[in-house]
């Protein structure tokens, strides 16, 4: 989906898949992605995701108080890969299962994956293509305001694979978790990878394939 400039500056509803809705004010756009400012946080979107997109009438519009984003581009530099490199190191929230967010750090960025960090599930390999938003936090905010004691952002210890799938193959005879374990057939050693298809056996030994194209994120147990 092409960038519709006369939706800059203005308040919009964005609707996305899983039937998710956003609201915010336009603030730029890119061939790839969408800004938007919803009064308190800047929310950045793949446009690959935006099923529609409509102005919504309301006084808020001119009434936030529009603080500076946490990531710094020019309009040049504004995709969804720069955005990303540029989200480093920053505390961010990102949704790709369409149920819940995810919270904590960008470390790698690949070829159509990227390398995260979180508190929660520690590091996880999440595909690019499945990323709904990212917003970014002020550098002064931690993920559940822990300390950088608790935190600490520790590198993969799992050679890291150029491509999404490549790495699935890494993770041949691995306990692995897709997509947050979301479904009890999701969690199992992973058995095998071929013409895309992943086979997983779970805790039982039935064993089930999946589409890597709809897997989302993979991570290892704790």
């Amino acid at each position: 989906m092409e960038p519709i400039s006369p939706f800059i500056n203005q308040f919009v509803e964005v609707a996305l898949p899983e039937e998710k809705q956003i609201m915010g004010k336009v603030m730029d756009q890119g061939i790839d992605i969408l800004v938007l400012y919803d009064g308190s946080r800047y929310i950045y979107v793949p446009w690959i995701h935006v099923k529609s997109i409509r102005q919504v009438t309301t006084d808020l519009v001119n009434a936030l108080e529009i603080q500076d984003s946490p990531i710094f581009l020019n309009k040049e530099a504004l995709s969804y890969r720069n955005i990303l490199n540029n989200a480093k190191g920053l505390f961010i929230e990102i949704n790709v299962t369409g149920k819940h967010s995810l919270h904590g750090y960008v470390t790698t960025i690949l070829n159509n994956y990227l390398v995260f960090y979180s508190p929660i599930f520690k590091t996880m390999f999440i595909s690019l293509h499945h990323l709904k938003w990212l917003i970014p936090y002020s550098r002064s905010i931690t993920p559940f305001s822990l300390s950088s004691h608790h935190l600490p952002i520790k590198p993969s210890q799992i050679p890291l694979s150029r491509s999404f799938e490549e790495q699935m193959k890494r993770l041949e005879g691995e306990l692995t978790i897709l997509d947050t374990g979301d479904d009890p057939h999701k969690i199992g050693i992973v058995s095998h990878l071929e013409n895309n298809l992943l086979e997983l056996t779970n805790a039982t030994g039935d064993r089930t394939s999946w589409n890597v194209q709809h897997i989302k994120t993979i991570h290892l147990p704790s």
